[in-house]
């Protein structure tokens, strides 16, 4: 039975529809006509099919053949594969492609020994690209591209020559720009590297300033780098790329730990191959770099890559800058870093922490803000939020759900090493403030407050871990979806320790007025079920209710004008600061507490909404003056279009027998 067009595997991406097996590619219409009936004998692979056919209608043999198999990275769950323009192949060029056509991930395609027989048979019968039916516009060099990125077969290749393709042709492929050679090292084809290079092929081919060994280095590939400095690539071992998404050395790319699959994803290479490229580079006389180093520990190659780079240069206590022009009190970095802070930020597993710990790395290091390392595991996941329209599209648990193992594992090591989850960096902020702000579930909040961790740590604002842990994160929840999942555990966990509910930043707020300010619905809900009084004052003689008056501002990519739509945008906000309200009244709050300007929250509500209807009216008649605007601008433009036409017409009657005419 054939293999599924797409089926169940392990690396696919969630939206592939891996469905049921498809016995067919061929078209309703093409039942019981002989093209249908060659395509779903090679869709197959029933040699004995193909060759009665091909016997009994020789002129098959270069026939178009159109189908609706599709590469898997094309498929959409339920769509009508029959509503598409077909595929069209010759039955050598089909047969070629049967690999991407069935296997989703390209490490695992390969051409089947089916196959091959069927691709020899057809050359053997007359398959040519000189021949092939016209109406393909086939290129023999696309074919050879497809063979070199999708499996590892010379005889495949051999085949594709024997019909007229060009092994020496140096052309691009249309996706990667990369050529024949690049694209077998890129796909680790051994084989096929060595046949290209037996048949005139250089080590000297480059792409886009990546050498053969950085594409096979990056990938692990450990054949083909032993192949290429066998055929004299050590040449290239110093060579730095540039404009790649890793730059560097081969051994620095190598040392990355990661590429991009089919689908542009971040997917690891296994540590086993990529210490085995490593410790052959290095044996080849590669330099240890410190970009190397850093890259190492950052990717959790684990103790014995550490250990081989360290023997051959490396420095385990080496500083390094971060990012830092983004450093502030809500992103890492700055200078001053050391290994340890790198993996416990970036490390897919905790390898590296263990191992460097192991080499005598300081768990209590500091870089230039006064963090350490268990501050920069903490906070590792603050990144790249799933967010549309402004709002987070999932549940933070969901979206931030990848790192949180890693997260869980780095803090637990560090924390086994004697790390103070209590310590305050250069912002006041302890491991336990970075982890609230990262809007951490229980079971990473737990071990910090196990370990020592204080509730009422307050940073150089005033606020504790609570007032960050009502701060929304970036981008605001939907009100309807954004709710924590885990609120009944995070009751539970911070009833058992010592806090102070109702305690001030600076600015006089407590914990329930952040969460009120932000719209954090879930926080004040929490905070009430632990004891706050929505009757406490900040801000301006603010209460929580009155911070529940006014809607929430727009954050970051949130789409938002006071324009005609002014109203459909505020729904949202409107709907949040609805349920606060009445969190909030449930609780106890007063409607009659007056701030610091003898205001009510309804005073507020009132005072906001005349202030938005207002600029919504200032914006709805500007909106209208840029479209009269715009409307005689089109007036004047067509009045000019109409009298060039006129004079245009004019022109030609006159000299009717000129070239105008």
């Amino acid at each position: 039975m054939a293999r599924a067009l797409a089926r169940n595997a392990p690396n696919s991406p969630p939206y592939f529809d891996f469905g049921d097996m498809q016995e067919s590619i061929s078209f309703s219409w093409q039942k019981n006509t002989l093209e249908g009936s060659l395509i779903d004998a090679i869709w197959s692979e029933d040699i004995d099919k193909c060759r009665e056919l091909l016997d009994a209608n020789p002129v098959l043999v270069n026939r178009m053949l159109r189908h609706y198999a599709m590469e898997i990275k094309n498929t959409i769950p339920g769509i009508d594969l029959e509503s598409f323009d077909p595929e069209k192949d010759v039955p050598l060029t089909l047969v070629l492609k049967l690999p991407r056509y069935k296997e989703p991930d390209r490490d695992k395609r390969y051409l089947s020994g089916s196959c091959l027989a069927l691709a020899k048979m057809l050359v053997d019968r007359g398959a040519s690209f000189d021949k092939a039916d016209r109406r393909l516009h086939l290129d023999p060099h696309m074919v050879l591209v497809g063979a070199c990125r999708d499996y590892d077969n010379p005889e495949a290749l051999q085949l594709l020559v024997r019909a007229g393709a060009d092994v020496d042709c140096r052309d691009l492929d249309d996706d990667q720009l990369y050529t024949l050679l690049q694209l077998a090292a890129d796909r680790g084809a051994d084989k096929t590297v060595k046949f290209l290079l037996d048949n005139g092929w250089s080590t000297d081919e480059t792409g886009e300033s990546d050498t053969l060994l950085h594409k096979a280095a990056r990938r692990g590939r450990l054949q083909v780098v032993k192949l290429l400095l066998d055929r004299g690539a050590k040449s290239d071992l110093e060579a730095a790329t540039e404009g790649q998404l890793v730059d560097g050395t081969p051994l620095e790319v190598a040392c990355g730990g990661w590429r991009f699959d089919e689908a542009k994803r971040q997917i690891f290479v296994p540590r086993e191959e990529l210490g085995d490229v490593i410790k052959l580079l290095i044996g080849a006389g590669a330099k240890v770099t410190k970009t190397a180093v850093e890259r190492a520990a950052m990717s959790g190659l684990g103790a014995d890559v550490l250990q081989l780079l360290v023997q051959h240069g490396g420095d385990i206590q080496q500083l390094t800058s971060f990012r830092t022009e983004q450093a502030n009190d809500h992103y890492l970095g700055g200078d001053d870093v050391t290994l340890i802070h790198l993996a416990a930020l970036k490390d897919p597993q905790p390898l590296s922490i263990e191992a460097l710990l192991e080499m005598g790395s300081n768990v209590d290091a500091r870089d230039s803000h006064g963090r350490q390392p268990l501050h920069w595991a903490t906070l590792r996941q603050v990144f790249h939020p799933k967010k549309e329209n402004g709002y987070l599209k999932e549940d933070v648990s969901t979206w931030a759900s990848p790192k949180l193992d890693s997260m869980r594992e780095a803090v637990k090591v560090l924390l086994q090493h004697k790390a103070d989850p209590d310590c305050q960096d250069a912002f006041g902020r302890t491991p336990l403030h970075y982890a609230a702000l990262a809007k951490a579930p229980a079971e990473l909040l737990e071990p910090l407050l196990r370990h020592g961790a204080r509730l009422t740590t307050a940073d150089l604002d005033g606020r504790t871990p609570l007032h960050l842990l009502a701060q929304p994160i970036f981008v605001r929840p939907r009100p309807e979806e954004g709710e924590r999942q885990d609120t009944e555990l995070l009751f539970t966990l911070l009833e058992q320790f010592e806090y102070n509910i109702d305690q001030k930043d600076k600015t006089g707020d407590t914990p329930l007025h952040v969460a009120a300010a932000g719209a954090t619905c879930w926080a004040v809900s929490l905070f009430l079920r632990l004891g706050a009084d929505p009757n406490v004052k900040g801000t301006r003689g603010w209460t929580a209710l009155h911070r529940a008056s006014v809607p929430p501002p727009p954050q970051h990519d949130e789409p938002f004008d006071y324009g005609p739509r002014a109203q459909q945008q505020q729904t949202e906000g409107d709907k949040m600061a609805a349920r606060m309200k009445a969190l909030l009244l449930g609780a106890g709050a007063d409607q009659k507490a007056r701030d610091n300007g003898g205001l009510t929250a309804a005073d507020i509500e009132v005072k906001v909404a005349e202030r938005l209807r207002k600029k919504a009216e200032e914006a709805e008649r500007a909106y209208e003056e840029d479209m009269e605007q715009s409307r005689r601008t089109d007036r004047e433009v067509a009045k000019i279009l109409k009298s060039w036409r006129r004079e245009t017409r004019w022109e030609r009657e006159r000299y009717s027998g000129d070239i105008y005419y």
